[in-house]
Parts: C-alpha cells; sequence; structure tokens
C-alpha cells in the first residue's frame, strides 16, 4: 500500500516530524520527499503540516527539558546515544546562543538534542518557538519546493538509475552521520 499520497499520508508526517523533534530518529524529509513525488500539486501544504508538527514536536520536547530533563530527557538520550552531541550542543549553545537553535533546525544536527537543551537551559520560550518555525519551515519549504520543481527530472534519473542513486544515498545517509558525530 502506498502510504505516500493516501489519506494516512499527513497523518504519519505530522507523526513523525512531532516525535522527531523530541525523541524520534527519522526526519520528515524522507516522508516530505515521496509525498511531494506522489502528489507534487500538495507540496506546500506538505511543508507546511511537516513545520507545524515539527515546531510542535519541539515544543513538547522543549517541554521536557525544562520540566522533566531528569525523568525523561536524560533516559532518551542515552537511549539514543545523544551523551556527546549534549555536551557539544551546549558548547555551541553558550558560544552561539539562539543561532544554534537555527542551525540545529535547518541542518541534519538532531534538532532533538536543541529542542530539549533548550527547555533545561531555559532558552525564551518565544524565541525558541520563533527560531524553530524559521529554521524548520525553510528547511521543509526549500525540500519540498526543489523536489516539486524537479520532480519530472528526479523521477527520470532515479528509475534510469535506481542502483547508483540507492548507493550515493547510502553513502551520504552515512557521510552524515559521521560528520555530525564530528560535529556534535
Amino acid at each position: 500500500m502506498d502510504y505516500s499520497k493516501g489519506k494516512y499520508a499527513s497523518v504519519i508526517l505530522a507523526i513523525v516530524a512531532f516525535t522527531e523533534s523530541s525523541f524520534f530518529l527519522i526526519p520528515p524529509d524522507v516522508f516530505i520527499i515521496s509525498m511531494v513525488f506522489a502528489n507534487g500539486k500538495k507540496f506546500l501544504k506538505i511543508a507546511l503540516i511537516a513545520t507545524l508538527f515539527s515546531v510542535l514536536g519541539g515544543i513538547f520536547g522543549y517541554i521536557i527539558g525544562y520540566f522533566l530533563y531528569d525523568a525523561i530527557a536524560v533516559s532518551i538520550i542515552e537511549k539514543f546515544h545523544l551523551q556527546m552531541s549534549i555536551e557539544k550542543f551546549k558548547m555551541f549553545y553558550d558560544k552561539y546562543g539562539m543561532l544554534s537553535v537555527f542551525i540545529a533546525g535547518f541542518t541534519p544536527i538532531p534538532y532533538k538534542v536543541a529542542t530539549i537543551l533548550s527547555g533545561f537551559l531555559h532558552m525564551n520560550i518565544y524565541y525558541f518557538v520563533l527560531i524553530s518555525i524559521l529554521s524548520r519551515g525553510l528547511r521543509f519549504f526549500l525540500v519540498a519546493t526543489l523536489i516539486k520543481i524537479f520532480e519530472e527530472k528526479a523521477k527520470k534519473f532515479i528509475e534510469s538509475h535506481l542502483g547508483w542513486v540507492s548507493l550515493i544515498i547510502v553513502f551520504v545517509i552515512i557521510g552524515i552521520f559521521v560528520i555530525i558525530k564530528k560535529i556534535m
């Protein structure tokens, strides 16, 4: 069953975007890409759903960090082996402040680390929400728009070079994790 354009696609995207912002590992970009490929006319709606629920999930992560750091956040951090990420992000946060949240919201750096730590460090919630809307919105609307613009070319390229595309994707994912490990 193709969930990328069915009636449950938006619900799945909302759940993934929400949970990825506070405790889940799979980024919503994967779902955005497949949904825009499946139904390119709704690319703005898809990006909006991802942004809205990612920010709501970010607020949830902020609340975990603010009120429940010892009770819940520590177990999330340990489960996903984010201890070093937390320490490095805290140093980055101490140096760059709110810019660090923007960078985490826009790049592959784990946004959940920024949300939980922002709550723990009692960052101004209004600034946190504003920065989250800007960074997550920019990221998800950019992904959806680029897929929409290059939809036909990308489909043809992927179909004719599926093996190579799959291999490149695997190496890119591994590369992103290596870079994140070095940064965090």
